[in-house]
């Protein structure tokens, strides 16, 4: 296997992965960087387009890369770096030594009229979307819904916290959140938003039916033209002296309670 070696910042190959961490990059390219021995390991299980594996033998076990090289297509081209470059490039305190640059996939949603999903309207924070991300696969939702505004699914602290799900659930974006919405009510998917005001408790509703469940913004909540879709308003009951609960956190509940009732 033919290895290319990098110990300059300088070096064009370089620049161009490093390029990746910044959004506009990221989406021009089609492509983002994954970081960790499960994460790469994952990637390579769930058969994602991989272009490039970068690796520093100073912070990675022999063994463990050997088998990692040992599963990659002869497409993926593998780069050798220097400890100092590859830790301006990692983005974790302490690097595992081995980063990959895999291709978005080219996702259109086909929604199942019986099906479960979670719609964000400009989530913000980085956690809060990889947790969802991370949550609605292990609750076994059909697909993560985003708008415009809400943080890039591919930078790096939203890859880490979705601990891989990334690779296991569909993830799509659309420019109007209203507009799909709209559309899937006319399909019979019933449109259920979070509200503290004129709703029900969240354990109260019949999920069995296709049902999307809509998460607002960190601070703003869900904005008017998505609110206004809602076929119904939903809550979840506070009981002690908080105002609110964090936006992943009621998405958890209320997708775990969707996934108990229907089985």
């Amino acid at each position: 296997m033919k290895v290319l070696e990098i110990s300059s910042s300088k070096n064009e190959y370089y620049k161009n992965i490093s390029k990746l961490k910044q959004k506009k990059y990221r989406h021009r390219a089609s492509q983002f960087l994954i970081e960790g021995i499960k994460f790469v390991k994952h990637a390579l299980e769930k058969g994602e387009e991989m272009s490039q594996l970068v690796y520093c033998s100073d912070l990675i076990n022999e063994s463990i890369l050997e088998s990692i090289l040992r599963t990659i297509p002869d497409r993926v081209q593998v780069i050798s770096m220097s400890k100092n470059i590859f830790e301006d490039l990692s983005d974790t305190v302490n690097s595992q030594g081995v980063i990959a640059v895999v291709q978005m996939r080219k996702q259109v949603l086909t929604l199942d009229p019986k099906g479960l999903y979670l719609a964000l309207d400009q989530i913000q924070d980085p956690g809060n979307l990889g947790t969802m991300i991370r949550t609605a696969d292990a609750a076994g939702f059909s697909g993560v819904i985003y708008n415009k505004g809400t943080v890039d699914p591919y930078s790096e602290k939203v890859l880490r916290s979705t601990m891989g799900s990334i690779f296991s659930i569909p993830l799509t974006t659309c420019e109007d959140l209203s507009e799909f919405l709209r559309d899937a009510k006319k399909q019979g998917v019933q449109v259920l938003c979070t509200s503290l005001e004129i709703s029900v408790d969240y354990s109260q509703v019949d999920y069995k039916q296709g049902s999307i469940i809509v998460i607002g913004n960190e601070s703003q909540g869900i904005s008017t033209e998505v609110f206004n879709e809602s076929t119904q308003r939903i809550k979840i009951p506070i009981y002690g002296e908080a105002e609110s609960l964090n936006a992943a956190i009621a998405a958890a509940i209320i997708m775990y309670e969707a996934t108990k009732q229907r089985r």
